[in-house]
């Protein structure tokens, strides 16, 4: 689920309400991972962004030993 950011306020919105929260607070901020690196921007730049990185994400990165767990109990 994407994380918001407004007015310094943190918001986890589920998918099925992105839309309408995005339309709610279009000054909101929205963090992006791209591999390890983390990117909080605001939803005017969304647009531009993903453009010049579409393999960015929403998803938080796992950490190291989350990636090892799960190696090994797969």
């Amino acid at each position: 689920m994407p994380i918001y950011r407004v007015s310094g306020k943190v918001y986890d919105i589920p998918e099925s309400k992105v839309l309408g929260f995005e339309a709610t607070y279009p000054n909101a901020t929205i963090d992006y991972y791209v591999a390890d690196d983390k990117y909080e921007l605001p939803l005017s730049e969304k647009e531009d962004f993903l453009k010049t990185f579409p393999n960015a994400t929403t998803e938080k990165p796992l950490d190291d030993i989350s990636k090892l767990y799960n190696a090994m109990v797969s």
